[in-house]
Order: structure tokens, then sequence, then C-alpha cells
């Protein structure tokens, strides 16, 4: 059973709606949706229906240059920039298939999205990062600079731009809209949120002053979610 609330930034303690808002909260519910099945079923398509992915290096002010892998589909209705949870391990692409190899539950999820007509951008763990299983390092200034960078380079395509961002990648989500004041991503969507500072994990999605974010935001959770880390509660 999941968790699932869609809500937008506050101001002066009440919620608001803008004009940027209202034009994408019918595209927010069309996102829901396929993460929602995504997390449901995790339902594969057949490897001749996914496009042959791009692989390039982008620059960023935070670790240097970054790997991306970017899958475009026709007449995409919007791209979605995937933040994996965990370490970041996303694995090689696989020759026959096109796809990903990374085990990570979100990466699984990447043909869901493009059959629902949704470019997918992500990025390989920059070579000077060891592990992202750090939710410090999450939070930091070089992470989030090089999701502001991956970002940007999402924006490219000429499409709406939606962070997706799972376990730790809410972390990163959160992280990159807060340190961009002036953010031209569309809105964001997140999972299984790490919101809480805990014994072994020293940042949480809670840390970040959510009262700035001015994009629509749609949080989803499970209610048997077992992680310590991600308890239901934290999505509620």
């Amino acid at each position: 059973r999941l968790i699932g609330l869609r809500f937008l930034a506050p101001a002066r303690n009440k919620f608001i709606v803008s004009d940027h808002a209202l034009k994408g909260i019918s595209l927010m519910v069309r996102l829901s949706l396929v993460f929602a099945s995504a997390v449901l079923f995790c339902l594969p398509l057949q490897a001749q229906e996914i496009p042959r992915p791009r692989e390039g290096v982008i620059n960023s002010s935070g670790s240097g240059q970054l790997k991306v892998v970017t899958y475009e589909v026709m007449n995409a209705q919007a791209t979605v920039v995937m933040l994996p949870g965990g370490s970041w391990n996303i694995g090689s692409i696989d020759p026959t298939s096109g796809m990903l190899t990374g085990t990570n539950f979100f990466i699984r999820t990447i043909p869901m999205f493009l059959a629902q007509k949704f470019n997918v951008v992500t990025m390989h763990r920059p070579e000077n990062v060891e592990s992202l299983r750090d939710a410090v390092l999450r939070s930091g200034q070089q992470h989030g600079q090089d999701v502001i960078s991956l970002l940007n380079y999402a924006l490219n395509l000429g499409k709406p731009v939606w962070l997706l961002g799972t376990s730790m990648g809410a972390i990163s989500a959160l992280n990159a809209v807060t340190l961009e004041k002036e953010t031209k991503v569309s809105g964001i969507v997140i999972s299984s949120a790490v919101a809480n500072k805990t014994s072994s994990v020293k940042a949480g999605a809670l840390d970040f002053p959510l009262e700035e974010i001015r994009v629509p935001v749609y949080v989803s959770g499970h209610a048997k979610d077992e992680c310590r880390s991600t308890p239901p509660a934290t999505t509620r």
C-alpha cells in the first residue's frame, strides 16, 4: 500500500498555487501515476522498445566532469532526471538491451517512464567520489552543484524537467533546488525519502529550508517500508 500526497510550498503560512505550478499539476499527476506503478509492479519493457541511450560528458563546478546517460523518446512530454539512492551505482549500458545494468530499483524503472513519453537523464557517480551512501555528501555543496549541472543539461532537451529522487536521492533533489534559488525545474517527485537524522545517517531531507521551494512536489512512501532510514511516518 502506498502513502502518497502532493503539496506546494507554503508562503506566509498559507498554501499558494502559482501560474507556473498550475501548468505543472496535470503533468505531475501523470508522473506520479507512472512512479506509483513503478513502485508497485516494476514492469519491464521488451528490449526493442527501449531507445538507444547516449553517453556524454558535461562539466560541473562541483566534481569537475560528469558522465551522463540520456534516453530520448519521440514526442516526449517532459524530461525526468533520475537521482538514485544507495551508493549511486547505475552500472553500465547493456549492449543488447540498451538498459543500464545497475540493480538499483530506480534504474530498473526507466522503461516505464520511456513508455509514457518521458525522456530520462541520469549520471554515473563522479569518479572522484567513492560512494554517495553518505547523506552528508548528498547534502553538500559539491554534490548539489553536480545535480544542478545535470539539471541544466537536461533543460537543453527542450522539455519541462522534473527531478526524481528515491531514498537518499530525495536529499540530492532537495539540495539542488534549495541551492539554486532561481531553479528552472518544473517539479520534484521523491519516494521513501531519508528524512531525519539517525545514529548512522547524519543528514536528512527535513534539514533543508522546504519553505523556500516554489515548485510542485509529489511525495510517496510505502506503508510497509522496512528500511530504518525511511519509515512510513516520515512520508506522512
